[in-house]
Parts: C-alpha cells; structure tokens; sequence
C-alpha cells in the first residue's frame, strides 16, 4: 500500500511538474517595442502612514520604448512615468535584457526644486549566470525574476551573486561603491484560492508564483500568461497591481 501510494505521489508530482513547464511557457517579460501598460502600487498601511497621501493608490505607466545595449547586453528600454502628472514621483527607465530577463540598470530621476537628481546603478552577473534584481525603489516595485526556460524548469534557483554599482557601468571607477547580493528564487503553482482572491479572469494553469529573497527581504510575485508584468507583487513596503495592458500592435482603446 505504501510502494502504490509513493508511486502515486511521484507520479502526481511528475504530472505537476510537466504541467507547470508547460504553464509557464509564455510567461515572463517577452516583450515588444511598443507594449505600453499600467501598474498600481499602494503603499502598506501602518499606522504612521494612514492619512498620509503616500498610502493612497499611485498609478504608473511602462512604456518599452527601444532597445539598447548596456555592455554586451541587447536590453529593452522601458520608460515608467507616473500618472498622476501633480504628484511628486521620479521618472524611471530600467534596462531589461532581452535574452536573459535580468534587469541590468535602473536610472532614476527625482524632482527636486524645479531640477532632477538623477540617480542610476547597473547591475551585472557575478557568476556569469543571469540572476534575480531587488529594485532599489521600495515605493514602485521593480523586482525582477528570471523566468528564462531553464529558470522555470529548475523551480528554484541555488544561491546566486549579483554585483550592483552605482553608474551607468559603461566605465569602472577605484571609487565606485559596490555591492553584492545573494539571491534565491523559487517557482511554484498558485493556490487555487490564492487566484481567486487576485482576478475572477485568471486559472491556476496559467499562473505561476515567484518568491525572490536576498538576505531579509523578501518578494512575492504572481505572474501570469501573456501578461508583461507580474499581476501581483509584494515587497514587504508596496504592493501593486497590474491593471491593463496594451500591446504593441494594439491601439489604445480596442
């Protein structure tokens, strides 16, 4: 009773684990120039920040507006801007690349005093191997996984190193502050009752659930097919929501 109980728990698992494969197959940052799409993010309520207006809903627009090199990297160029043209909120640009996934530079421009204090750093592999990026924004989640086909067949990804520097990293500097992360991610189905608690649109075969840690934090995310962004992400400080998503070959209001 015990060998056929095993047998079925290493065939179900099996079933599970092709099944997942082939769930995943379209999911992840495949993009195309042109593809435009919104996020909500909201600040996690604490009892300091409740009646402040940072707690409210700020919506954010990704445009992928070219494609460049960063190195020897071919990488996707998205312009993220905030909605709200009154708020205080910087402009980002993020370098995705488009083989690997990883995003590889974040610049960021903060309105300051009618001026804007730019702010960028790079990020390269340390192993050689793509990794995991936390984004250095808490308020705006811009973590990405690595949702390559290996990456999603493995279902998790050992312990790996990636090496942040501020600047663009086109030249390196005696001077530059450098740090290294270690980062894990792990691959899973989402809950059944998790999905319903997200969208009523969405199916568990479609979905899959990423969590990305690097030494105390800790991000969940839910991705789903054919989205170009997590519909779901939790950094420990935001969360946002993917509200729509317009594709390149789509005009803005079929």
């Amino acid at each position: 009773m015990k060998y056929l109980e095993r047998r079925i728990g290493s065939v179900l698992a099996l079933w599970l684990s092709l099944a997942l494969t082939v769930q995943a197959a379209d999911i992840g940052p495949k993009w195309q120039i042109g593809d435009r799409w919104s996020v909500e993010t909201q600040t996690i309520q604490t009892p300091a920040s409740q009646k402040s207006e940072r707690s409210r809903g700020v919506v954010w627009n990704f445009h992928v507006a070219g494609e460049e090199k960063v190195g020897e990297q071919d990488c996707f160029r998205v312009e993220i801007t905030c909605a709200d043209t009154r708020r205080k909120q910087p402009n980002v640009t993020i370098w995705v690349g488009r083989q690997t996934g990883m995003l590889t530079r974040l610049t960021s421009r903060i309105p300051m005093e009618g001026k804007y204090a730019e702010y960028t750093e790079s990020y390269s592999m340390a192993d050689g191997v793509p990794t995991p990026v936390l984004g250095i924004i808490p308020s705006l989640p811009l973590d990405l996984p690595i949702l390559t086909e290996a990456a999603r067949n493995s279902k998790s990804l050992e312990p790996a190193v990636y090496e942040s520097v501020s600047g663009s990293g086109q030249t390196k500097n005696l001077n530059d502050v450098r740090f290294a992360y270690s980062v894990t991610q792990t691959i899973s189905p989402v809950p059944q009752n998790r999905i319903k608690s997200l969208s009523e649109n969405i199916h568990a075969s479609e979905s899959v659930q990423v969590r990305i840690s690097a030494g105390q934090h800790d991000v969940e995310q839910v991705w789903t097919a054919e989205k170009p962004w997590p519909i779901y992400s939790n950094n420990g400080v935001s969360v946002s929501r993917l509200k729509n998503f317009i594709p390149a070959d789509q005009k803005e209001g079929e």
